[in-house]
């Protein structure tokens, strides 16, 4: 039997619906491409305020993006393009 977290941050054993994995696995996805762009960032020595200027984007946005809090529904394939030519 397996684990898994639900949408409101339960445990649940179980079998995940259909819908329950696709919304973990597209988490999941957002919380290593935010990790990754923070890190990529950090190693070209920009600050967040630094990097949001330069994508004329705000740094509370950014930050959204690199925590996979929110920023997501914004990310459209240009601006995350604009994102990998920076950094």
């Amino acid at each position: 039997m397996s684990a898994y977290t639900d949408s409101t941050g339960r445990v649940r054993y179980g079998f995940a619906s259909a819908e329950e994995m696709e919304s973990f696995v597209a988490t999941e996805r957002r919380e290593c491409l935010g990790a990754e762009i923070r890190a990529r960032r950090e190693a070209i020595g920009k600050s967040l305020r630094q990097t949001a200027r330069a994508l004329r984007r705000s740094p509370g946005w950014l930050s959204d993006v690199e925590t996979a809090r929110g920023g997501w529904s914004r990310l459209s394939p240009s601006t995350l393009d604009e994102v990998v030519g920076l950094l």
